[in-house]
């Protein structure tokens, strides 16, 4: 059994679409860039929170 032509035309339509395609490029590229990101906070986190209360302590006390 053969798919009518109006189907065939149809199916051809979206196997020369390629919007799917690109939008699970860019979801792959986000994903990728959001675990980097993470792992960079992950890693850098203890330090930045430490250099923050430092400062603030500075600048919180009353002779400086």
């Amino acid at each position: 059994m053969q798919p009518s032509p109006n189907r065939r035309r149809r199916l051809g339509s979206l196997a020369s679409n390629g919007r799917g395609a690109i939008m699970t490029e860019y979801v792959v590229l986000l994903g990728t860039v959001c675990i980097g990101f993470a792992a960079a906070i992950l890693g850098l986190g203890p330090s930045l929170v430490a250099n923050y209360e430092r400062s603030q302590a500075i600048i919180l006390s009353p002779f400086p």
